[in-house]
């Protein structure tokens, strides 16, 4: 699906270019009244006076769609299925939206899903972003590891729910040295 993409999009040369870009509008372009408010008309910073920022490129983006079928007993509309747009939480993907998406059919909807820039599925190319765990100076598996030989040093041995969010934690606030990690 095309869409506009706003901030500084990733290169193989510029992998942090959504981070570290800046976003762009077109100068002069104030919204009322502070359109006759004789502000600079050269000026491309976004903001509340000018809250437009423009297009960087148009990108595809994968879409997850799914469409009742004959088996959830509906019947498509002259109209067409309505749709359900997913959103998916922080730290998750577009694929989350197949757990509900037999019931929407069964109600007889439509689901579509996307990812926000940034989040859930990675590219194709990988090498295009620093921020996905293949291309981190570490693995988690020794990330795991460390946290794990820590816990028993401190006769921390609970198991259970929530173990993995007292590592994370514990990992937060204890400086970790390269070599621990290896």
């Amino acid at each position: 699906m095309p869409v506009r993409y706003f901030l500084t999009a990733p290169t193989a040369q510029n992998p942090t270019g959504p981070l570290t870009g800046v976003l762009a509008r077109r100068p002069g372009a104030y919204v009322p009244p502070f359109n006759a408010a004789g502000l600079d008309a050269t000026s491309t910073n976004v903001t509340f006076a000018n809250p437009f920022p423009v297009a960087t490129v148009d990108a595809g983006d994968p879409v997850l769609a799914t469409v009742p079928n004959a088996a959830s007993g509906r019947t498509k509309p002259a109209a067409g299925w309505p749709v359900v747009i997913f959103q998916h939480g922080i730290t998750r993907n577009r694929s989350d939206a197949l757990a509900i998406s037999g019931t929407m059919a069964a109600q007889g909807f439509a689901v579509i899903a996307i990812d926000q820039p940034l989040h859930g599925i990675r590219a194709i190319d990988p090498g295009i972003s620093g921020f996905y765990i293949e291309n981190t100076p570490f693995g988690a598996d020794r990330l795991g590891a460390y946290v794990r030989s820590r816990r028993e040093q401190q006769h921390d041995r609970s198991p259970g729910s929530g173990r993995h969010r007292r590592q994370l934690g514990y990992v937060l606030h204890q400086p970790v040295q390269p070599a621990q990690l290896a």
